[in-house]
């Protein structure tokens, strides 16, 4: 697969030839799994132009990960929360409304301005299982969610996938 340094995700043919048509793959028990799995430093900015992202209503995936680092913004002015629940759900929204209605939100979690988001198309539901996560703050001493990671795990149809 191409380096980041290859692809400007602002030119989606040059994405699309690099991304899609060579998205990550295995084998299951029923068959072939395709995975679009992503990471978005917003930089605390609204989610504009997700159609560069994520291919229209998920064409060609089973599975979309998306691993979100700086996601929340002010969504009126003069209300700042560290957690800005507001710009949190809008982003989800936007994600769904990108996808389209053939998929769900299998996994979701959400560590103050990090967020990972999994969604699997609906067929996949009853093939997914053990869905678990974990977080790890890595601020001040160890301490502050302003830094930090995210896992979350699943198996689908007896493999294990993890995501960080």
């Amino acid at each position: 697969m191409a380096s980041s340094n290859d692809i400007n995700l602002g030119e989606k043919e040059e994405w699309t030839t690099h991304y899609s048509e060579k998205g990550a793959e295995f084998e299951v028990a029923h068959g072939e799994v395709k995975l679009l799995v992503a990471s978005w430093n917003m930089g605390n900015a609204k989610a504009t132009n997700l159609d560069v992202l994520i291919p229209n209503q998920g064409a060609g995936y089973d599975m979309i990960v998306l691993g979100c680092q700086e996601s929340t913004y002010k969504a009126k002015k003069g209300i700042t929360t560290l957690f800005m629940d507001a710009s949190v759900a809008e982003l989800r929204d936007s994600v769904e409304a990108a996808i389209g209605d053939e998929f769900y939100r299998a996994h979701y979690v959400k560590q103050v301005q990090m967020q990972l988001l999994i969604y699997a198309r609906k067929e996949m539901r009853s093939r997914i299982s053990n869905l678990e996560y974990s977080t790890e703050n890595t601020g001040f001493f160890g301490v502050l969610p302003n830094k930090g990671g995210i896992l979350g795990s699943m198996t689908v149809d007896g493999t294990s996938l993890a995501f960080v």
